[in-house]
């Protein structure tokens, strides 16, 4: 628990292909301080998440499938 405290969040390297609204993304998701991480609620209105928004659930389903 102390490394996860005491070392800085992890990001994506750009270099290995990731968007840059997917490092964002990631970045929002891993905020440490107090307040700075943004809710369930404002986090599903990040434009990486309304980006796929409209993809059909049994696309998704089938993906998440494919690469665990």
């Amino acid at each position: 628990m102390q490394y996860i405290t005491i070392k800085p969040s992890p990001v994506l390297d750009p270099k290995l292909g990731f968007s840059a609204e997917l490092s964002d993304f990631i970045s929002v998701t891993l905020r440490k301080g107090g307040g700075t991480r943004g809710s369930a609620a404002e986090l599903l209105l990040h434009p990486f998440i309304q980006k796929y928004a409209s993809v059909d659930r049994k696309h998704l389903r089938r993906w998440i499938k494919s690469v665990i």
